[in-house]
Order: structure tokens, then sequence, then C-alpha cells
């Protein structure tokens, strides 16, 4: 008897946090804040290259996400022989009602992918609409280091600090239908 009672508290706690949890989400959109959380789409033009980015809240105020670059020349003009890029990490705080601050990390890799060349860390802004389904990156500054260096320790980047005024718009992916038409 005292585990079914526990089964079924643990259940009611179970759809008040998740109930919660939309009805929060909701009341925030309302009054005009919009959330990351979610996969995205874009492109960077500045670089010739797009990505995919998943967003992940801690909170309304914190959180992390990892992004892809596909396509772009990772090598940044031939400075550097790398022919491919790691997956980016990064966090990002927010700054306003549909504003939020970022700074990622990235490999760019040597052929075959396995040797890191350079180390880059990105830090910029991100704006959402207010729709809260589209949103712009505006990057600030990339740094380049090499591998073995903290990226967030005292030293400077050994490559450099370059000022990046590019904007790269995306879009939130939705949940679509279907292009197939059911087999009857």
């Amino acid at each position: 008897m005292r585990s079914r009672v526990l089964c079924v508290v643990s259940i009611a706690v179970l759809i008040l946090i998740v109930g919660g949890a939309s009805a929060q989400e909701a009341e925030v959109e309302r009054w005009g804040w919009c959330t990351l959380d979610g996969s995205w789409i874009g492109s960077s033009p500045m670089w010739g290259s797009s990505w995919l980015v998943e967003y992940q809240s801690v909170n309304l105020w914190k959180g992390s996400f990892t992004l892809r670059f596909v396509g772009g020349d990772p090598s940044a003009g031939g400075a550097f022989p790398v022919e491919s890029q790691s997956i980016a990490v990064g966090s990002w705080v927010r700054t306003g009602r549909r504003s939020f601050d970022y700074t990622m990390v990235y490999y760019g890799l040597a052929a075959g992918g396995q040797q890191p060349v350079v180390l880059v860390k990105l830090t910029g802004g991100v704006a959402t609409a207010n729709d809260c389904q589209t949103l712009e990156v505006y990057n600030e500054s990339y740094s380049l280091y090499d591998p073995t260096q903290d990226p967030f320790g005292a030293d400077d980047p050994l490559y450099g600090c370059f000022p990046d005024s590019g904007v790269s718009p995306a879009q939130r992916v939705p949940v679509q239908d279907s292009c197939m038409t059911p087999i009857p």
C-alpha cells in the first residue's frame, strides 16, 4: 500500500512539474521574453558557412549550446593547415527580454579530423525577433589560440584576437507534417 501511495504522489508531482514548465514558458513568451531553447538553422554569409545549433537553458538567465558549422573555409584563408572544425560548445547569458551574450570555443582540425591545430574562441550577442522564431547572431570577436592554451586563462591568444562584425541570421526548426502522401 505504501508503494502505491508513493507512486501516485510521484506521478502527481511529475504532472505538476511538466504542466508548470509549460505554463511558465507560455507566460514568459506572453510578456515578450523569448527563450533560445531548441534547434536552429542559420548561416554566416561573411564566412560562407551554414550552421546548426541546439540551445539548452539552465534557467531563464543562462544556458549552454552546441553548434556545428557546415561549409566555409576552416583554414582562415589558408593561415592554418586546417581541413575541418570540431563541434563548437558554448555558454550564454540573458542580457534582456530578447537578447543574450555568448562565448563559444571549437578546434580547427588537421587532415583526418583528429589533430587540433588551432583553438578558436568566439564572443558576441544574440537577438531574437518579437515572434521568438528567428534570431540574429552578432559576432564581436574571435581569438585564435594554440591548442595547448587555456582560452579562459590570463595568456593572450598566441595567434591574435580580431574583430568580427558579421551578422548571422537563423530560424527555429519547427515540427512540420511529412511531405509524403500517406499510402492507402
